[in-house]
């Protein structure tokens, strides 16, 4: 039985299928550009806006367009609950200003990382009750995949002869760089270049998996793969997941993996999931406040500033001490952390 009392209205501006699930709702879902939006949000007893790294103005457009959907929510008086989020960076002081007028009017942020709180106390929000845990994605059920799947997806990898890496990467536009165009061809080559090293020097087969299969090219992680791939010299011992695959799935196949160097955040969270030791590239700061919370900041490079001879080095310390190593990238307290921010949403609905 549901939780919630019935006929009680909740519209989530974002979906986050492991908290309905918690909750036992199914929440009419913003979907997109839909025009309904000022209709759902009229009707709906309580506001949830999930997961994501929205409101910071790396993207004013993206910004401006979810901070107006909460803006005109607490307009309407509605209680709104910010949940998994990560807030900031902000360069600019009008859209820290913005943010500080429309959050101040919420009633609950639940921050999946540290450096988000900083910035919230930095730009002045501090009427919410704020909390810290951790991604909604570490409360994920990987039990949901039978054996007899997980054997299936492990054989779609083909004969193993050798270790696997897996690796994740991803378009990015390095919005607070003046030469941005230099620092992504910057990254593709230090990919590319670790692959052969990979390939050539620890006689590893590379995996590469993508997170995001979005229409939008910027946000299609074949994308970027499309544009690496020329630069990688032994193309046999690469392999690339194409299939649609849940993340569940997903998870199943990073867990084949001996060590994982991942851009996608969640591609990240999955490797920790599956205890798989990791090199972390930060595109924003989230992926540095998700690995601070869990005491791995040393495996994380930033995206803007890699360099080849950094990231091997890694590399080869991870190989060489792969099972004390892999003994610390354990999620297990982050999925303690995940269920307590489900728990907060739980007291709170109690009370309204």
């Amino acid at each position: 039985m549901s939780l919630i009392r019935a006929g009680f209205s909740v519209f989530c501006l974002i979906s986050c299928a492991t908290l309905y699930r918690s909750l036992e709702i199914k929440p009419s879902v913003l979907r997109g550009n839909d025009l309904s939006f000022f209709k759902k949000c009229a009707e709906a007893d309580i506001i949830l806006s999930c997961g994501g790294a929205f409101l910071n103005d790396n993207s004013l457009i993206r910004f401006l367009v979810h901070l107006f959907q909460l803006f005109f929510a607490v307009m309407m008086a509605k209680p709104v609950v910010l949940y998994g989020q990560s807030i900031g960076p902000f360069k600019r002081v009008i859209p820290s200003l913005l943010t500080r007028l429309v959050l101040n009017r919420t009633k609950l942020i639940i921050l999946r990382e540290p450096l988000s709180r900083d910035w919230l106390e930095r730009i002045g929000v501090n009427k919410p009750s704020i909390y810290v845990t951790a991604d909604p994605s570490f409360a994920m059920d990987l039990c949901n995949l039978d054996s007899s799947r997980q054997i299936s997806l492990q054989e779609s990898l083909g004969k193993q002869d050798s270790p696997m890496t897996g690796i994740s990467i991803r378009r990015w536009h390095f919005p607070s760089c003046s030469n941005p165009k230099e620092r992504y061809q910057n990254y593709l080559s230090v990919m590319a270049n670790v692959v052969n090293y990979l390939i050539e020097k620890v006689g590893s087969t590379v995996v590469l998996i993508p997170m995001c299969t979005s229409p939008n090219k910027e946000e299609n992680d074949y994308s970027a793969m499309n544009e690496m791939l020329p630069k990688v010299k032994n193309r046999e011992k690469v392999r690339i997941i194409t299939s649609d695959y849940s993340p569940e799935e997903l998870a199943a196949i990073i867990g084949c993996m001996n060590i994982f160097i991942g851009t996608r955040m969640h591609a990240n969270i999955l490797a920790l999931l599956k205890g798989i030791p990791l090199i972390a590239i930060a595109y924003e700061p989230k992926t540095e406040g998700i690995m601070k919370l869990m005491d791995l900041e040393k495996w994380v490079l930033r995206i803007e500033s890699i360099q080849l001879n950094e990231l091997l080095h890694k590399v080869n310390e991870i190989w060489r001490h792969q099972e004390t190593i892999g003994k610390k990238f354990s999620a297990e307290a982050m999925v303690q952390r995940s269920r307590f921010s489900a728990v907060l949403v739980k007291r709170f609905l109690y009370q309204l």
